[in-house]
């Protein structure tokens, strides 16, 4: 049985050479084999001590990747990203089609009869909104395994409230800013 299967049976017998002769002692005759068995796939072994290098380290790690993808390093979970994909996903332009219609005539009816008062309205508007997803965003950035879509039971519950908290003071602070 082949214990690495992306490996050929050739390949298998190369790479067990490789490490016999990079792990051996240095003893000459350390991998003779008793009295009464035969080898197995044993290479022979040279006269002189074989150090473990980084040499033969490659080759190894050579044969254990291949056709595999290298190992990546770690990075940082990128938390800021995660929150921004995570409320985008939450809100739709197609899910929230009504409610951008009846905005739209609203501020059509109110730029007919006051005009002046529509960028006043889109600012008031604009600032809500932005207010709003800060405290949605503040909330995943605290609390971001314990998301309210991912709970169970009571514990989706108070996740249900802190969010709710969280986004009523955020709110709150930007309609004391001017």
């Amino acid at each position: 049985m082949n214990p690495i299967p992306n490996l050929s049976p050739e390949q298998l017998a190369q790479l067990s050479a490789i490490l016999n002769a990079a792990l051996s002692p240095a003893a000459p005759n350390s991998t003779a084999p008793a009295e009464g068995s035969t080898p197995v796939d044993a290479p022979a072994q040279p006269s002189s001590a074989v150090e473990p290098d980084d040499y033969h380290a490659s080759i190894v790690r050579e044969f254990i990747y291949q056709g595999a993808p290298k190992p990546k390093k770690a990075k940082a979970p990128d938390y800021v990203s995660a929150a921004v994909s995570h409320v985008t996903r939450q809100f739709s332009v197609l899910a929230l089609w009504p409610l951008i219609v009846v905005a739209l005539v609203l501020s059509g009816l109110v730029y007919w009869y006051a005009p002046a008062k529509i960028l006043v309205i889109a600012y008031g508007i604009a600032k809500l909104a932005l207010f709003a997803v800060s405290g949605a965003l503040t909330d995943y950035l605290l609390f971001p395994d314990d998301a309210p879509e991912t709970l169970q039971g009571v514990e989706q519950g108070t996740a249900w409230k802190r969010r709710t908290w969280i986004v009523c003071a955020a709110i709150v602070a930007g309609a004391l800013l001017p």
